[in-house]
């Protein structure tokens, strides 16, 4: 499913739900698999299922960026 849609930015100890969908300040997405309340600093592993606080959050992607280029000759 698409890591984007009802994704919620990480708030400092807050409490998260099972399923729940946060994501970082560098564009990383997170799936809660273990509810509980979340860590003081935001998660940042980009792989596996890490522990934060008492939740466990699973990596889920990275926002993809790119840039375009119109050329007009």
């Amino acid at each position: 499913s698409d890591p984007v849609s009802n994704a919620t930015i990480f708030l400092s100890s807050a409490q998260v739900f099972l399923g729940q969908k946060i994501f970082n300040s560098t564009g990383d997405f997170y799936q809660v698999v273990t509810p509980g309340t979340m860590a003081s600093s935001e998660p940042t592993h980009k792989y596996g299922t890490v522990q934060s606080g008492t939740a466990a959050m699973k990596y889920l992607g990275t926002r993809a960026t790119a840039t375009a280029t119109v050329n007009t000759w």
